[in-house]
């Protein structure tokens, strides 16, 4: 007997009673063995134990009864027996020929034990009520020996114990023996139990030697649990395959651990025979192969041993071993992770020939722990098969012969980094392989009806492998849509290279490979076949390392994004210093990540991303171009999505080709469709090719070359009032910020349908000859847009396409520069828009569209005609130029001219924009300018005159503004509604450093009952008597040194009024004029010009009056304040006009214009008043000449 407690390591004797036991054996620090002594009557003892510390304390628990032996007399041939046993009951044959249980059934109480000797027979009578019980603390022990067995069964069974029944025994519903307690002990040993079982719940069991008829043995316990050299056997049946017996049919020894806690059980040499389900069942946390070794199976419906357990130690399955059966839809109460755990430490070997079968379910198959180890090595004439329960073409009949693909779970799961699992020669059917984290290395083996999917940084070989599906036929968006066929992606960017070489994939609904790498070799991923699948391709994402050479042959490379775990890639990344070169007729897709066979795609595309130091070229050609698409474009490539592929783009933001900074971009005859190629910093050359629904974009100090190529949208119908963005450019060139960069080449090209302009090119030196020949068609603004600077010869004519110029001031400013020795042509006809940065094609202007800066050596020559004017105006003008925008224009940056640069020429049309002049003299022939805030300003040009002949100036602010510098302006200046004319001081144009003036005689002031009032506004005069200053400048539309001559407008007729005075107007501060010290000399002047004028034609008499009113105000100022005296200042006057008069026969236009370059002489030679002296002498000589 077996004695528990605790300190049993020093255990001496045990007494029971005053008799000492025999036989001690100490098991542990816990448990002893011991023989009972024989005893002189039947009476209850009490057991103590004696040790080094002392003797156990006598308490009721301890008592140990003893049964007085059959004695000669007492023998029956049956005794009947039910209810509850107390105390201990020995039986044996010498005391009944049969021990018969009453239907209600023996429970052995708490604390009782019965004891069956060999030789006893037990029979019972119900089969529903258990007929043994066991209680908590009870025992039940069955000593039978191989030659003399117990034996229980039916009161039906005659053929043991007499006849007792109807000789028809049949299965009885409940088992024979039963415990329901932790603590309940049941050890059997030879017992032939016939038409029942034995069932164990939560105690201790032991069977041995034994054999279960028509019964079972089931066990569901923490307890010690060993079954060994014992049969189980059921009467021969048919069996119903299609009932799923693997789920449903009779186990015939069934283990189960109760929690992770369990005692391991020992389950050896036992047989089961006629079951009509599997064999075995055995559900443990830790199991060694040892302690399931030496069993048989024959005749069952499954002869193999179903599991769900942990797997410690070693194991190795043969073709001579019994099968294991996974059970996939059992779950084990502690949650263990798969029904053949491989756990940490251990190492599971499938030979060559084994075969494993498992239940389809929620559980996978085959669960390699960290630190477990799956080795299946197989050989060409004897794989190792991993199939289906119901697929009987291998391992026998097992299930339904129908075996279907399951999706609930892998039947091979890698769960760790440090799982590992080698396949060789390895047939996995109807389920798939997956592996979370571990090494994988699968070689030469068929998976099908499943597929490959690995996601670990550890090393993943996949090679000589076949992965397919049954055939099928694709269509419509399927959601639940198989995997690819074989899909190897890394958990980081720290992974170990893969390898997926020479394997094939066939019949599977989607793409055939997925490939996600940090850094992949070509030879990494060569050699693989596809066939017969959705998508018949090699999908990648990751890096490419090393030269890569793609062509047409094998299957087509795909770019499929992956976004998975902690790993997410995008792009398919040209890494530094590796080359991929695409060879003439090769098609390729990208797909989004949360892309499924024929449904619209989720998430974002893939896409090449070209890294610094790596180089992607696309070299096809005529007969033999290369596409780029979306995996739903049908038109090329085959079907492989749904036919309408998303306008929305390839790429993570649009991005078909992503170009970084130090990277290199290189292709001819490359169709890229619904994605865009985007340069942040590389070297660019693309020829021959087309960009539909995409755009061409870069930005990159590098050199840039676009030629002979199309880019292209769905056309599409322009609604000028809602917004789309300047962004939505066809071709886009410019340079890094703030950094020197290579000139653009841009030739040749054509963009359609876009919703803004075609292109937008920027730099700070673009040349024409690099930037001609292309076209546009069909976009919101069919124009060649610029920003930055205009270098070496440009040609502006109507042959090209419209010249706009883009204000990017965040870069170059609101300008267009005409750099240094730049020579910008304009033919006439031409017409030229300029926009802002804020610009959206159907928005109102946000800021000042750009004009041209003409620099110091630059220079701008306008060459329209009067037939063919040369127009400048806003983007948002749609009278000119056709509709480009809101048709509410807004103002301009117009043309500015620095110190050096120059401008000339004619018939020019300026549109809500001026001209500002900051540089050298000029002379412009019929200019219009409309419109702007203000249309002509010369700002700083000492000593300069810039002449305007025939010039419109309306609707403006104000007409024109002169500070430093001389202005001569014929033709009108109307619809002003601030000043007509603003210029510097009277008193200021006679200083060298802020001197101006303004000659407007001949000047069309306007319709003097116009919006802006009437004409005498202008009038700075009354009657020769000066007014205030304060009262000239609220009524004068002119202010400032300007010379007006009296040039109304007369029922819309220019006419001349020769009997009013000049008009001379007031200071634009408001500060007072010289006048008060001149005026009188200065109208006798006027007075004696007026008369000589008598006698000349008119444009003579505009000389003598300007030469006039110039000299004789300086004269006269002269003389009231000069340091020194001037000589003949009275009479001097009086001479100059006689000479006047008498040569005036002889003033022409030539004249007149030797007159003006003479005032420019005096404004910029007089330093200081006194200097008037020797500009006297000056402008007499300079008169008498001219």
């Amino acid at each position: 007997m077996t004695i528990t407690g605790t300190n049993l390591n020093a255990a001496s004797k045990v007494m029971f009673g005053q008799t000492a036991g025999t036989g001690l054996t100490t098991v542990s620090n816990t448990e002893l063995t011991v023989t009972a002594p024989p005893a002189t009557k039947a009476s209850p003892v009490n057991i103590t134990v004696t040790t080094t510390a002392g003797t156990s304390a006598i308490v009721p628990v301890d008592q140990f009864t003893y049964t007085a032996p059959c004695t000669p007399g007492s023998y029956v041939a049956q005794k009947h027996l039910s209810g509850t046993l107390t105390g201990s009951m020995v039986w044996g044959p010498a005391c009944a020929g049969v021990y018969i249980i009453d239907p209600a059934g023996l429970q052995i109480a708490p604390g009782a034990s019965l004891t069956i000797t060999a030789g006893t027979i037990v029979k019972y009578t119900s089969n529903s009520q258990v007929p043994i019980g066991v209680s908590a603390d009870a025992t039940l022990t069955v000593s039978g020996t191989g030659g003399s067995p117990a034996v229980m069964t039916s009161i039906d069974d005659n053929t043991t114990g007499g006849t007792t029944g109807s000789g028809d025994p049949a299965a009885s519903n409940s088992p024979a023996i039963d415990t329901t307690s932790s603590t309940a002990v049941i050890d059997i040993s030879d017992l032939r139990l016939r038409y029942a079982g034995i069932s164990n719940d939560f105690g201790a069991l032991s069977v041995t030697g034994s054999s279960i008829y028509d019964g079972t043995v089931s066990s569901d316990t923490d307890q010690p649990v060993e079954i060994t050299a014992t049969s189980v056997a059921y009467t021969p049946t048919t069996i119903n395959y299609a009932s799923d017996p693997a789920t449903n049919g009779t186990v015939g020894i069934s283990i189960t651990a109760a929690t992770q806690n369990a005692v391991t059980p020992v389950i050896t040499n036992d047989s089961v025979t006629g079951v009509t389900g599997v064999a075995y069942e055995i559900t443990e946390p830790a199991l060694l192969q040892a302690d399931v070794s030496g069993d048989t199976a024959s005749n069952n419906a499954l002869n193999a041993i179903g599991i769900s357990s942990g797997l410690s130690g070693v194991w190795t399955l043969t073709p001579s071993t019994l099968p294991l059966l996974a059970l996939g839809t059992y779950s084990p109460a502690w949650g263990g992770a798969g029904d053949i755990e491989v756990l940490q430490g251990a190492t599971l070997n499938l030979t060559a020939g084994t075969t494993v079968k498992y239940e389809p379910g929620w559980m996978s198959a085959v669960t390699v722990d960290a630190g477990g180890s799956l080795n299946a090595i197989g050989s060409d004439p004897s794989p190792v098969v991993i199939t289906s329960v119901d697929d009987d073409s291998v391992g026998g009949t097992t299930g339904s012969g129908q075996p279907i693909a399951s999706s609930l779970a892998p039947a091979i799961d890698l769960v760790a980094p440090s799982s590992e699992a080698n396949l060789s020669r390895t047939t996995l059917k109807y389920e798939s392989l997956s592996n979370d984290g571990g090494t994988l290395a699968v070689s030469n083996s068929v998976v099908y009806d499943g597929d490959i999917a690995s996601q670990s940084d550890q090393p993943v070989t996949v090679t000589g492998t076949t992965v397919s599906y049954a055939p099928s036929t694709f269509g419509g968006c399927n959601s639940s849509a198989q995997g690819p066929g074989i899909q190897v992606i890394a958990s980081t960017d720290a992974a170990d290279t893969a390898t997926v070489t020479n394997n094939t994939v066939s019949n599977v609904d989607s793409i055939a490979y997925s490939v996600s790498e940090p850094s992949m070799q070509q030879s990494d991923v060569t050699g693989n076949a596809a066939s017969g699948n959705a998508i018949n391709a090699l999908g990648l994402s990751g890096g490419l390392n090393g030269i890569w050479n793609i062509s047409p042959a094998g299957i087509p490379t795909a770019l499929l994004p992956v976004n998975s775990g902690n790993w997410s890639f995008q792009s398919l990344s040209v890494l530094p210093q590796a080359t991929v070169n695409i060879a003439p007729g090769v098609v390729m897709k990208s797909y989004p990540t949360g892309w499924s066979y024929l449904c619209v795609g989720g998430g974002n595309y893939g896409y090449f991303d070209v890294q610094a130091g790596g180089s992607l070229n696309f070299n096809g050609d005529a007969s033999g171009p290369i596409t780029l698409t979306a995996v739903d474009d049908n038109t090329v490539g085959g079907t492989t999505g749904t036919g309408a592929p998303s306008t929305s783009g390839i790429g993570n933001t649009g991005d078909g080709i992503l170009l970084e900074t130090g990277s290199e971009f290189a292709a001819t005859s490359l169709n890229l469709k619904y994605g865009q190629i985007y340069n942040q910093g590389g070297s660019l050359a693309i020829t021959h090719s087309t960009v539909y629904e995409g755009q061409i974009f870069s930005q990159s100090n590098e050199s840039v070359a676009i030629t002979g190529t199309t880019v292209a949208s769905i056309p599409e119908s322009f609604n000028y009032s809602t917004t789309s963005p300047l962004a939505t450019v066809g071709i886009t060139v410019l340079p890094e910020p703030n950094e020197t960069a290579v000139a653009p080449i841009v030739t040749n090209n054509t963009v359609d349908d876009f919703a803004g302009i075609a292109y937008e090119i920027e730099g700070p030196d673009l040349l024409q000859n690099q930037l001609s020949g292309n076209q546009a068609v069909g976009n919101a603004i069919n124009a060649f847009g610029v920003a930055g600077g205009l270098s070496g010869a440009w040609n502006i004519n109507t042959s090209e396409l419209p010249l706009a110029l883009l204000s990017i001031s965040n870069a170059w400013g609101d300008e267009v520069d005409i750099t240094q020795g730049a020579q910008v042509s304009i033919d006439a006809g031409s017409v030229i828009k300029g926009y802002y940065n804020g610009w959206c094609q159907p928005c109102t202007d946000a800021g000042h569209p750009a004009g041209f800066d003409v620099q110091s050596g630059g220079s701008l020559s306008i060459n329209g005609s009067s037939d063919n004017p040369i127009v400048y105006t806003s983007g948002d003008d749609n009278s000119v130029g056709g509709t480009t925008g809101t048709g509410n224009p807004g103002g301009t940056e117009g043309i500015e001219v620095d110190p050096g640069g120059s401008i000339a020429g004619s018939n020019f049309e300026l549109k809500y924009g001026g001209l500002l002049f900051d540089g050298s003299s000029t002379e412009l022939d019929n200019v219009t300018i409309t419109g702007a805030n203000t249309a002509v300003t010369v700002y700083d040009i000492p000593g300069q005159v810039i002449k305007m002949f025939n010039a419109n100036l309306n609707n403006g602010s104000v007409g024109a503004s002169v500070n430093i510098g001389g202005l001569e302006i014929t033709g009108s200046i109307t619809n002003m509604s601030t000043r007509a004319v603003e210029a510097c001081d009277w008193q200021s144009m006679w200083t060298n450093t802020a001197g101006c003036a303004v000659e407007a005689y001949d000047v069309y002031w306007g319709d003097p009952n116009g919006a802006y009032g009437p004409v005498p506004a202008l009038t700075g005069w009354s009657g020769w008597t000066i007014t205030t200053a304060s009262s000239l400048l609220s009524t004068s539309h002119v202010c400032g040194a300007v010379d007006a001559d009296e040039y109304y407008s007369t029922a819309g007729a220019a006419t001349v009024s020769d009997s009013a005075a000049d008009l001379v107007s007031p200071n634009c501060d408001g500060s007072a004029t010289p006048w008060s010290t001149v005026a009188q000399g200065y109208g006798q002047v006027v007075q004696a010009a007026t008369n000589a004028c008598g006698s000349v034609d008119a444009t003579s008499c505009q000389a003598i009056k300007g030469y006039l009113t110039c000299f004789n105000a300086a004269e006269n100022l002269a003389g009231s304040q000069a340091a020194v005296s001037i000589p003949g200042t009275a009479s001097s006057t009086l001479n100059a006009v006689s000479a006047i008069s008498t040569a005036a026969g002889n003033l022409n236009a030539a004249g007149f214009a030797s007159f003006l370059g003479f005032a420019s002489d005096v404004a910029d030679a007089i330093g200081t008043v006194s200097d008037v002296a020797n500009a006297y002498g000056t402008c007499q000589s300079s008169f008498a000449t001219g």
